[in-house]
C-alpha cells in the first residue's frame, strides 16, 4: 500500500486529499519524519515557490528512494526545472482535483515524471539535454495509426479529455491507446514521449548529409 504525506506550510490536509488518498497525513514543513516510511511512500510538497526547490532538495537527501511531488499555485518551466533538478519525479498544480492527483500518483510511483500539461511542450526542450531514452531515438512507426495519433496529442501538451474530444473516442480508449504506446516506445510518462516526438522532429528536419 502506497502511503501519501502532504508537506504544508500550516500541517493542514484539503479536503479533497482525504478523497483522493485515504488514510493519507499532512505535516508542517518544519515537521518532517520520514525514517519511519518505506520506499512506497510519496511525498508532496506545498510551498511558497521561493523555498520550493530547496525543499524538494531538502527531502530528496534525506530519504532519495522516496517519490517526491512538488506543488505550486502558478505552475511554470523556470520552477519545474528547478523542482526536478532538485530531485522531484512531479511537478503539478497545488489545487489539482482528487483524480488527477491520483494518476499523478501512478506515474511517480512506477517511476515515471510527471509535468502538468500547461507548461509539457515548454519543458521538454530544457528537459531534454539531461533525460537519456535508453541511448536511442524511439521507434515511432512502431505504433499504429492510432496509437500513434493519440500519442502526438499527448506529446504536444493535451490531456486525456482533449484527446478524446479531439478523436472523438472515450477517455478510457485514449489510456489504452497511450498505455500501449508508452510500451512500445519503452518510455514511462509523457515527458519521455514528447522528448521522443521532438528527438524524431528534429531528426527530420536535418538536411541529409550530400
Amino acid at each position: 500500500m502506497t502511503h501519501h504525506i502532504l508537506l504544508t506550510p500550516t500541517g493542514k490536509l484539503p479536503g479533497r486529499w482525504g478523497e483522493a488518498f485515504p488514510g493519507s497525513v499532512a505535516w508542517a514543513l518544519e515537521m518532517m519524519e520520514l525514517t519511519a516510511y518505506g520506499a512506497d511512500t510519496v511525498v508532496w510538497i506545498s510551498a511558497p515557490v521561493d523555498g520550493l526547490p530547496g525543499t524538494v532538495r531538502r527531502v530528496h537527501g534525506l530519504r532519495p528512494e522516496l517519490a517526491v511531488v512538488a506543488l505550486d499555485l502558478a505552475p511554470s518551466r523556470e520552477v519545474a526545472t528547478a523542482v526536478f533538478e532538485a530531485g522531484a519525479r512531479g511537478y503539478c498544480h497545488a489545487l489539482a482535483t482528487a483524480p488527477m492527483l491520483q494518476q499523478v500518483a501512478v506515474v511517480v510511483s512506477h517511476g515515471g515524471m510527471w509535468v502538468g500539461p500547461e507548461i509539457l511542450t515548454r519543458l521538454v526542450a530544457v528537459t531534454q539535454r539531461g533525460v537519456a531514452l535508453s541511448g536511442q531515438e524511439a521507434n515511432l512507426d512502431l505504433l499504429s495509426p492510432r496509437e500513434r495519433a493519440v500519442a502526438e496529442e499527448v506529446a504536444l501538451g493535451a490531456t486525456n479529455k482533449e484527446v478524446a474530444l479531439h478523436l472523438g473516442i472515450t477517455e478510457r480508449t485514449v489510456k489504452a491507446h497511450l498505455a500501449s504506446a508508452f510500451a512500445k516506445l519503452g518510455v514511462r510518462d509523457r515527458l519521455h514521449l514528447a522528448i521522443s516526438f521532438q528527438t524524431r522532429r528534429e531528426a527530420v528536419a536535418l538536411p541529409s548529409e550530400m
